[in-house]
């Protein structure tokens, strides 16, 4: 993704969360319910707000429950429309402030091309995933947690603001990760290639991936470690730092301010 899109469209984000009229904060009235709401089979998923989702990736047919409260959820417009799954507050609560007792959604789908959130979602996939590419976008406060294998050919992450994002084990052709704020990746698995953008405090953390080409470029105080077996190329601008295992045998580095690139054991 370019980075200054990826960067306007990150403060678009923020600034929209951040604009909730504070006369308009919602608290859970802690009625707690649970239902189950019939959808269409999806691969794109598009959330908002406080919640946890835990996605399946499974060939039974898909299905979607949710517990919350019930003043809240009487508020939450959720449906599928073409291949896209919607979690979002109504249009005439969309600038509101939810402050749920809980809400826990429990869905699977064939396969997922995207995952667009923002807030503080915490979105987790339970079972090992299979695909072609997959996109995940997460704005806000909110974590992407990976907890089983990862098998794809490209992998695109893109964190704003303190996100972060679990990774286990992945394993493709390229990991294109962009960090814009203090977000975090925490990665292991094998790639063939990683390019890897911060803009900000962010930090890599992937000893445990290992990439044979790898492509950095760091604008501010970020943080990357990282496994790479082949080649290395650089580009610092500020204090931000790169430590990598392995013997690479190329490495081109671009370094404008206190920045550091180095081989660790």
């Amino acid at each position: 993704m370019n980075t200054k899109f990826f960067i306007t469209l990150a403060c678009s984000l923020v600034l929209f969360m951040n604009s909730c009229n504070p006369f308009q904060m919602i608290i859970g009235d802690g009625n707690l319910t649970t239902q189950e709401i019939n959808i269409e089979d999806y691969n794109v998923i598009e959330a908002a707000q406080t919640m946890t989702i835990n996605y399946t990736q499974s060939e039974d047919a898909p299905m979607f429950t949710v517990t919350t409260d019930q003043n809240i959820l009487e508020m939450y417009d959720i449906r599928t429309s073409g291949n896209k799954l919607f979690i979002k507050p109504k249009d005439e609560f969309r600038r509101a402030n939810f402050r749920p007792t809980e809400f826990t959604v429990t869905t699977r789908s064939k396969g997922l091309k995207k995952a667009e959130v923002a807030g503080s979602v915490h979105f987790n996939v339970d079972n090992t995933f299979t695909g072609d590419n997959l996109e995940l976008d997460l704005a806000g406060s909110g974590t992407i947690n990976l907890r089983d294998s990862v098998f794809v050919d490209i992998l695109d992450v893109d964190l704003a603001g303190s996100a972060t994002l679990n990774a286990t084990y992945m394993n493709g052709r390229k990991f294109d990760g962009d960090i814009a704020g203090s977000g975090k990746l925490n990665m292991g698995g094998i790639m063939t290639e990683a390019s890897l953008d911060i803009a900000g405090s962010g930090t890599v953390r992937a000893f445990d991936l290992q990439v044979e080409d790898l492509k950095c470029d760091i604008a501010g105080s970020g943080d990357i470690e990282i496994s790479v077996s082949n080649s290395i190329s650089a580009d610092i601008a500020g204090s931000g730092r790169i430590k990598y295992k392995g013997n690479p045998q190329t490495v081109r580095k671009s370094v404008a301010g206190s920045g550091s690139i180095k081989q660790v054991d």
